[in-house]
């Protein structure tokens, strides 16, 4: 269908097609449901058009290459972008817009930055090898520490003899306004007295071993820092002040090999284009002006 639009005194001939449904639906924009029910239909032709200026077609693979690129959602969205961009080129050509300096300067570097970023990017990292189970499995046991590690705390503990006085010494420690210092200073005995009852950066285990596994676990299950207890340790009531707490990790291989995977695939591609570009740099007559160079440096 041939429609007629007057634009700036001129005429603009806008031929849009649809060929979804197998025959031609002539409007001015596509329409979004009926497209929508089309594509749930079998895989479109490659070369089918999806909308038309005059002779300027899109078809179904460009409007791919469009999608891929973040032009649209879907083959309407997309086509209803390319209309509107290729009629609001059509208007500026009309106007002399195209013939400017900035103009033509702006055309062909964006150009060549579609082919230097979009187009040369999606190739090279076509062109990444497929990551391996190994190399995931290397990559795992090198960082295991991101994903392994122990429960680990900074505390402050006194020890009591009579659960009656850990009570109240426990009551007294949750008050905002006391100072845990002060307490330990107060009821602490021996080297408790001198290291003001601090164990830093204690794992479960060290706990376990120090104070007693209910102490252990009792801090474990608190999961914060606070005040814990009475609990009966190894050596008597335990009232204790977690100061920081780090909760344990445990994260196996087959929880994280995927991201892994997507990440050393990432690291590949990234490096591979560093690589490139000092390859190129290295090879092409390339000229830097002294402004460029101190700005570089």
């Amino acid at each position: 269908m041939l429609q007629v639009k007057e634009v700036g005194g001129m005429i603009l001939a806008v031929v849009l097609f649809l060929f979804f449904s197998g025959g031609m639906t002539a409007g001015q924009m596509l329409d979004p449901e009926q497209v929508a029910a089309d594509e749930a239909q079998a895989a479109l032709d490659p070369n089918m058009v999806l909308a038309a200026v005059g002779d300027d077609k899109l078809l179904v693979w460009q409007a791919e290459v469009l999608m891929k690129n973040g032009l649209g959602g879907d083959y309407s969205s997309t086509a209803n972008e390319w209309l509107r961009v290729t009629l609001r080129a059509l208007e500026a050509r009309q106007r002399g817009m195209d013939k400017t300096r900035e103009a033509q300067f702006q055309q062909g570097f964006r150009q060549k930055y579609d082919l230097g970023i979009f187009v040369f990017e999606q190739m090279i990292l076509d062109e990444i090898p497929v990551v391996t189970d190994e190399e995931v499995r290397v990559r795992y046991e090198e960082t295991i520490d991101l994903y392994v590690k122990p429960l680990q705390a900074t505390i402050q503990h006194i020890e009591f003899p009579q659960k009656a006085v850990a009570d109240k010494v426990a009551a007294e420690a949750r008050k905002p306004e006391v100072s845990f210092d002060a307490l330990v200073e107060q009821w602490a005995r021996g080297v408790n007295k001198t290291t003001k009852g601090y164990v830093y950066g204690a794992t479960y285990d060290f706990l376990s071993e120090t104070l007693g596994s209910r102490v252990a676990a009792e801090i474990k299950a608190h999961n914060d820092t606070g005040i814990v207890g009475p609990i009966m340790g190894q050596n008597g009531w335990e009232v204790i002040k977690v100061n920081d707490f780090t909760p344990g990790l445990n994260r196996p291989f087959e929880m994280v090999k995927d991201s892994l995977r997507d990440s050393l695939r990432s690291e590949k591609y990234r490096n591979t284009l560093r690589a490139t570009d000092e390859r190129l740099d290295k090879e092409m007559n390339v000229f830097r002006s002294d402004l460029v160079r101190k700005i570089d440096r």
